[in-house]
């Protein structure tokens, strides 16, 4: 399966909106500018492997530990992984390793790939 065109996503890339309105100025009718990356970003986040590891633990979502500006990183796209990994966690086996020696798992990032393309997961 060639998953060369089909891996890239949106998310929000919320740099620019920060930059001119703070998270309670922004209405339901704003939107954040977006930014097409591969579904290996994704599968690759520590934020994303937490987010399985909830799942498979039974723990409950951990959504407050993303504040804004962690580390650098815009926690928008920290809490799109994670949640990305929650989804995920719901329809891989448990039995599948997100990674085999050090490597990403090419049937994870199938699987994740198929499930946002079919709309499983949140693109």
């Amino acid at each position: 399966m060639d998953t060369s065109k089909k891996t890239a996503v949106k998310i929000p890339h919320v740099e620019k909106a920060r930059a001119s309105k703070t998270a309670c100025d922004i209405s339901d009718r704003d939107q954040v500018e977006t930014e097409q990356i591969g579904a290996s970003y994704f599968l690759a986040s520590r934020d994303f492997a937490r987010g399985v590891e909830d799942v498979r633990a039974g723990r409950p979502p951990r959504f407050d530990e993303y504040a804004w500006d962690q580390g650098g990183m815009p926690a928008t796209d920290r809490q799109w992984a994670y949640e990305k990994g929650r989804q995920f966690a719901t329809i891989a086996p448990r039995s599948m390793p997100l990674r085999i020696k050090g490597r990403l798992n090419l049937d994870a990032l199938r699987l994740l790939v198929a499930a946002i393309n079919r709309g499983d997961i949140t693109p």
